[in-house]
């Protein structure tokens, strides 16, 4: 009864669908299926289970490409792996972007990695890619499940067994096999973003709690009293 949980939001003026093509001539990203993942390049975020699943699909899907979103202390590793892999022509690594830059990149992809290892409460790029309309494949750890899984609502996500690379590489295959599907969960994570992830419902709800706390205060003020 004291306890109330308000998710992250994020602004969906912002963080939306967008004319891909146009984003990518912009951002100088070739045509072709793109995967893209953010975050902090460190293991626990697992970029590399999302490099290994870029290079067991690669050899079947020409046109396939990663962009890494971000930086940090793994990126030097992490190139290293792309090219001993053999997808460095495949992977693009951009740094650490300003939200207005993550959002343009994430609108040029289609489809978001976040293969993470960490126990992940709520992370708030999960939300920003679904407002772009982006199916996720996502590791079934943490919080991770509620965000996509909804009770009572449709998969707006794929999720994978933490550090499975073969389970990424399964649900790459299905979205590129199945192009209704990806369409689909895009709108449906669209959808949720819209109901459940707004910066305004989380001011809301943010209010809420505040005058459940004063309500209470005052009514024990008036017991005390008694």
């Amino acid at each position: 009864q004291r306890v109330h949980v308000v998710p992250n939001g994020v602004d969906v003026s912002f963080f939306r669908p967008r004319e891909r093509s146009h984003v990518r001539r912009a951002l100088g990203i070739p045509e072709g299926f793109v995967l893209s993942s953010a975050g902090r390049l460190n293991r626990e975020k697992g970029f590399d289970v999302a490099l290994e699943a870029l290079a067991r699909v690669a050899p079947d899907v020409p046109e396939l490409r990663l962009l890494v979103v971000g930086g940090g202390e793994e990126r030097v590793a992490l190139e290293a792996l792309a090219r001993s892999l053999g997808v460095s022509d495949r992977t693009l690594f951009v740094g650490a972007q300003p939200q207005e830059r993550v959002a343009e990149y994430l609108a040029a992809s289609d489809a978001f990695l976040f293969p993470t290892r960490r126990e992940e409460a709520g992370p708030l790029v999960l939300p920003q890619a679904m407002a772009c309309g982006l199916p996720v494949i996502a590791s079934r750890i943490g919080g991770i499940a509620e965000v996509l899984e909804p009770s009572g609502g449709p998969s707006v996500g794929l999720l994978v067994r933490p550090g499975n690379a073969a389970d990424v590489e399964a649900a790459i295959r299905r979205l590129l096999d199945d192009p209704g599907l990806r369409a689909s969960v895009g709108v449906a994570a669209r959808e949720r973003v819209m109901s459940e992830y707004t910066v305004e419902m989380m001011v809301a709800r943010t209010v809420a709690v505040y005058r459940t706390a004063i309500t209470r205060a005052t009514m024990s003020r008036r017991e005390s009293r008694r």
